[in-house]
């Protein structure tokens, strides 16, 4: 027989390590019953409630079960026959899509690193997997944020290999419990190709919903997810000549070039962003791809960035006034185009949220004084 359990937090965990070893043992809990069979579902005890749906013979049963559940000494439980989940499902969905919860909360995203900029109240969510090769990832040099102060400077240098790849994945939980210590009013989606998570429209619902965040997703454009929940999309395109797209990335561009145009249709807020390579993705190609984008809309922003060398490559750093003549060559066609280059100093200090101390730094977020901003304390 099927039953489910409905549960209210009641005691809050005292500090956010406390919370998370409650999150990852509650997790261990939930992967052990359904591996068992005892359990079908779990929906999240992030905001202070959830339900688990079992599959046991008796009321009895489902009691022994749950009282080894580690949110269990936290929370105040009611059981009933999943005949009244039934009944009462839409209603009870309804309730946890109000506290912006209802979701599972166990399900493990590719999100790997969240880093956090203080002064400028930004999270970056940092994916793992890609569906092209590029040839200059900087994800070769380096899984973490570039802009953590180990590595402020270090660009410039000559790669040493290829940078190991991440062994942790959070849930949706357990970010959510990262996420919930910190003040912030936008997100940007980007790592490797963050459309490729499944649970990126997800995450990106509990973003708007729980947190009110604007959210900016970064993507290569050969496929594009659900973006109800994104209000800005930047497409990295490599190259309009699809003989130098294949070159670099293994595929064709005619994907990006395609859903660049679908985006601006839809009325999606996108822009634009390259790479210029001296001697590879040369100033002919990054005017090229101005001239494309003036023929798909005229006011869109372009940002031409400079190489950084990543894997075994021999293209060099652009100087300064490479980039200053690729940028001209852009406005012949462009307005709004916007390069670095390459010699900016970071204006704001950027911290690792997770792993905890990455890149040499973590942020201790002064809880009492993010309490009161939100009328809490």
């Amino acid at each position: 027989m099927k039953y489910y359990a409905t549960g209210k937090q009641i005691v809050y965990p005292p500090d956010y390590k406390t919370k998370v070893m409650f999150l990852r043992k509650s997790q261990e809990w939930i992967d052990r019953k359904i591996a068992e069979g005892i359990l079908e579902s779990a929906y999240s005890f992030t905001a202070g409630g959830g339900f688990l749906v079992f599959n046991v013979e008796s009321h009895e049963e489902l009691i022994k079960h749950l009282i080894d559940f580690p949110m269990y000494c936290l929370s105040e439980f009611k059981v009933e026959p999943m005949v009244s989940f039934n009944q009462n499902a839409e209603i009870i969905i309804n309730e946890f899509k109000k506290l912006g919860v209802y979701h599972d909360g166990w399900a493990r995203t590719r999100v790997y690193h969240v880093a956090y900029t203080p002064e400028l109240k930004e999270i970056c969510l940092f994916f793992w997997g890609c569906n092209i090769e590029c040839r200059g990832c900087y994800c070769k040099r380096r899984v973490y944020s570039p802009m953590l102060k180990d590595f402020l400077g270090k660009h410039v240098e000559e790669p040493s290999g290829i940078a190991p790849a991440p062994e942790k994945f959070l849930t949706i939980d357990e970010l959510l419990a990262i996420l919930d210590q910190y003040e912030f009013t936008s997100v940007v989606f980007e790592g490797q190709e963050a459309a490729m998570d499944p649970e990126l429209p997800n995450i990106a619902r509990l973003l708007h919903e729980r947190y009110k965040s604007h959210n900016l997703l970064l993507t290569n454009g050969i496929e594009l997810p659900d973006l109800s929940h994104i209000d800005r999309v930047e497409v990295g395109v490599k190259a309009v000549t699809d003989e130098l797209n294949i070159d670099y990335t293994g595929v064709s561009n005619k994907p990006v070039l395609d859903n660049l145009r679908k985006l601006v249709q839809s009325g999606k807020n996108t822009f634009v962003e390259s790479v210029y390579i001296p001697g590879y993705i040369e100033v002919d190609e990054i005017e090229r791809i101005a001239e494309f984008i003036s023929g798909v809309k005229k006011d869109m922003l372009f940002v031409i960035l400079p190489y950084f060398k990543a894997g075994d490559n021999p293209w060099r750093r652009p100087t300064t006034e490479e980039m200053e003549k690729a940028a001209e060559a852009a406005r012949k066609h462009l307005k709004n185009v916007f390069f670095f280059r390459g010699n900016e100093e970071l204006k704001y200090e950027v911290f690792s949220a997770f792993p905890e101390g990455a890149g040499g730094a973590s942020y201790e977020p002064n809880l009492n004084a993010l309490l009161s901003s939100v009328g809490m304390k």
